[in-house]
């Protein structure tokens, strides 16, 4: 006759072994549904170059209409792998050593779609704004009411304001050449349409950087 305490330790045992499976299949799901993410917004810059040749070899004058709308669409496709990025870093709901390797394919991605966005931006004459945040995560007590600031503003200009939040610690080579090329050497650090900011800045001074550049914006001139 099976033992009482034999029968609740196998059970448990299991339900331990069970847990562990659905952890790692969970963890892969969210490994994989933000890899599809980045690849498709890597099409999406690939197909918009590709758009942008054509269009310019042939000399059209509708290249900065189909630019514009390809920004907007990268822009909110950004917007929201970061925000799942984010999400997994504060829920820790994927491995350490998973989630570096996401964050250092996520940075490069998030870069290259930085330079991207800023060549339509001055080639056209965008009508927004874009950000490159650089903050620390080892050691900034700012940098967390900095980011709050920059998601307040992007939530009242929507498409109107790219934000591009890169770890400054990251050990990464194209963070390190943007830092050396924007001489960042504390946090935060704003990049705000190719001009630096260092410091933290609130929510008023901020409006009024952006307004100062960009009259459009429907934060300006707000009675």
């Amino acid at each position: 006759m099976t033992s009482p305490f034999l029968k609740a330790f196998l059970l448990s045992s299991f339900l331990f072994i069970v847990g562990i499976v659905i952890g790692i299949l969970v963890s892969n799901s969210k490994i994989i549904h933000l890899n599809d993410l980045m690849a498709q917004v890597k099409t999406d810059i690939d197909n918009t170059e590709l758009q942008f040749l054509i269009l310019d070899s042939m000399h059209s004058n509708k290249t900065c209409m189909y630019l514009m709308n390809s920004a907007s669409k990268v822009g909110l496709e950004t917007y929201e792998m970061g925000k799942q990025v984010e999400g997994y870093e504060k829920s820790k709901s994927i491995s350490l050593s998973d989630f570096n390797q996401l964050k250092m394919k996520y940075t490069s991605l998030l870069i290259r779609t930085w330079l991207y966005i800023e060549k339509i931006r001055t080639t056209c004459e965008g009508n927004y704004s874009t950000v490159l945040y650089f903050f620390g995560s080892k050691t900034c007590p700012n940098c967390g009411n900095q980011g709050m600031v920059l998601t307040f503003l992007k939530e009242k200009l929507n498409e109107n304001l790219l934000v591009y939040a890169i770890d400054g610690d990251l050990d990464l080579a194209p963070v390190e050449v943007l830092k050396d090329t924007f001489t960042v050497n504390k946090y935060p650090t704003l990049i705000i349409n190719g001009e630096k900011y260092e410091g933290f800045f609130d929510s008023k001074e901020l409006t009024e950087i952006l307004c100062s550049d960009n009259k459009n914006l429907s934060i300006c001139n707000v009675s």
